[in-house]
């Protein structure tokens, strides 16, 4: 059987206690990443490997079609 938790006993921080850490560590956000440039962008799009696979897939292809059209 499952016992109830009883919220009564966790009270949290205290306002000065807030307060003194929102003054020494800042907001509680994640840093924002920068702009990226194309290279940058593209250079991520083609390390992806569903995107090596889509293209050693079309690779495939085109080399199976031209052998067989050269027949």
């Amino acid at each position: 059987m499952k016992r109830a938790i009883d919220t009564k006993e966790f009270t949290g921080l205290s306002e000065v206690e807030a307060a003194g850490r929102l003054a020494a560590e800042g907001y509680n956000e994640l840093p924002s990443a920068g702009e990226r440039g194309l290279f940058s962008l593209a250079f991520g799009v083609v390390r992806e490997p569903m995107f090596l696979l889509l293209v050693a897939c079309g690779g495939c292809s085109i080399w199976c079609l031209a052998t067989s059209m050269r027949r």
